[in-house]
């Protein structure tokens, strides 16, 4: 119901503001951002929680009335968000709807102010109860957010692994790795924390208890991706810093992170070392050369994997 009634809402706004889009200021570019709001639930007491102030990111791409607005992750909402809509008028509607996550739908609206140079904005995330694992209720936030210039310096060759400062948002999830456990939910099992659930192993209990073992003996309190939906590299850290050391049975391959490199092979966009590829990222370039940058801010040295062919758990360990 929350959908259906979201979605027309969604449409009016963006008819709205489209009508007046020729007159689109041009918000492009990479804004601090202070979040604060509330998340409600229909399912329990207390039933609406204050969000204390969160900073993040925002990052804008503006092609005429056209944006595609990234906030980063804050209390509420626990990855990265690719919005997508119009500008004119100096206010933006932007919403995020997958076919892949049907139950869920985000809306964010946000005004600029050509005085203070500043964007004052809201975002609404209505959660429908009928997906197993998903907290029925809705967040509402609001952002106050500052333009600022991102550099984002371009490698020099040769480079020592580790040695390239990661100087753009990453698209993380944040868990508690003492907090963690594998449930079955809906005849899946999955690794959750808390009400959230970080990875779906299907019918394979053993590669999602492995996959907890991992997560525990590394400290691991971040999954990370490059590329959302269907992430073409997902990496995890710990602390910061890249997991380090090994485990009996882990199934690794081992890569050299000052001399990879992206190559096109085939048509096909690949991270290599000399004659063996390490990561495919099919038509996406950028993707591959942020994925380098990663790797060789992190030092990683190796990726593992549980469950082979078809992994259901990929990470990258020094």
């Amino acid at each position: 119901m929350a959908k259906r009634l979201l979605f027309p809402l969604t449409v009016l706004l963006l008819l709205l503001v489209s009508a007046n889009a020729v007159q689109a200021q041009d918000i492009s570019g990479t804004w601090d951002v202070k979040v604060h709001g509330f998340n409600y639930f229909t399912d329990r007491e207390p039933s609406r929680m204050a969000i204390s102030e969160t900073s993040t990111t925002m990052e804008i791409e503006q092609e005429g009335e056209r944006v595609s607005i990234t906030l980063g992750a804050f209390g509420g909402v626990h990855a990265a968000t690719i919005f997508k809509g119009v500008v004119g008028n100096d206010r933006f509607v932007a919403s995020w709807w997958y076919e892949g996550y049907p139950y869920e739908t985000k809306v964010l609206t946000g005004q600029y102010s050509p005085d203070s140079g500043r964007i004052k904005g809201k975002m609404i995330y209505p959660r429908a109860a009928d997906k197993p694992g998903l907290v029925p209720g809705w967040l509402e936030v609001e952002f106050l957010a500052n333009r600022k210039i991102t550099l984002i310096p371009k490698p020099l060759e040769p480079v020592l692994a580790g040695a390239i400062p990661l100087l753009l948002p990453e698209d993380c999830l944040s868990l508690s790795p003492s907090n963690v456990q594998v449930k079955n939910i809906g005849g899946r099992w999955k690794i959750v924390d808390g009400d959230h659930w970080i990875l779906d192993f299907g019918n394979k209990k053993p590669e999602a208890d492995k996959a907890l073992n991992i997560i525990w003996s590394y400290g691991l309190d971040k999954a990370c991706y490059v590329g959302r939906p269907d992430p073409s590299m997902t990496y995890w850290t710990a602390g910061g810093q890249a997991p380090s050391g090994s485990l009996s049975g882990e199934d690794c391959i081992g890569f050299n992170p000052g001399t990879i490199e992206v190559k096109n092979v085939d048509g096909r966009w690949k991270i290599v070392d000399g004659s063996h590829w390490v990561l495919d990222f099919a038509s996406s370039r950028e993707e591959a050369e942020t994925a380098l940058r990663i790797i060789k801010h992190y030092g990683f040295r190796y990726i593992c994997f549980v469950g082979r062919p078809d992994p259901s758990m990929t990470y990258f360990r020094k």
